[in-house]
């Protein structure tokens, strides 16, 4: 009778994860979640943050929705309104030439093929380049990227997943 109890919960308890928390749960295991459709179960695409993953050679930092919680009461840079809308970050830099380019080739390309809807462009004259581009991912959550080169070859990419708009973005520090 104990099994039968201890195996219901179980079931109980697998069955009401929602799924997204066991997709994110792979992706951060390495794997990329499968999707179904009519009744198989494929490969998702890979996310932008995989595939810039990939590049060796390059800084990646990776903050949880949980992080940025207390990353916000620290004075991180990240508004506190804004904490409770990010599900989360990922950062990517390069400072070696020949890596800068390789992250910024494979970002713009991957957001071109994508459909990333261009939100900001700025170029200076001292050779400083800045983009941010936006896809919406579903109804309540948009996928914002803040691509920065530097006049010195530096090359970030900040990608920004969660409900939040364009007026959130204006608050952000980082």
């Amino acid at each position: 009778m104990k099994k039968m109890i201890i195996m219901a919960i179980l079931v109980a308890v697998f069955s009401i994860t929602p799924h997204s928390v066991c997709a994110q749960g792979r992706m951060m295991e390495g794997n990329v979640p499968e999707v179904e459709i009519l009744g198989h179960f494929e490969k998702a695409a890979p996310t932008l943050a995989e595939r810039l993953g990939q590049i060796k050679g390059i800084t990646s930092v990776y903050v949880s929705k949980a992080m940025m919680g207390l990353a916000g009461g620290m004075g991180a840079g990240i508004p506190k309104g804004m904490t409770g809308k990010l599900e989360k970050i990922h950062i990517f830099s390069a400072e070696e030439d020949g890596k800068s380019k390789e992250l910024r080739g494979t970002a713009e390309k991957f957001m071109k093929e994508n459909n990333y809807e261009v939100v900001m462009e700025v170029t200076d004259e001292g050779g400083d380049y800045m983009c941010i581009r936006m896809k919406e991912l579903r109804k309540d959550c948009r996928e914002y990227v803040l691509l920065t080169v530097g006049d010195d070859g530096e090359t970030s990419v900040i990608i920004l997943t969660g409900n939040i708009s364009e007026k959130d973005l204006e608050g952000l520090n980082m």
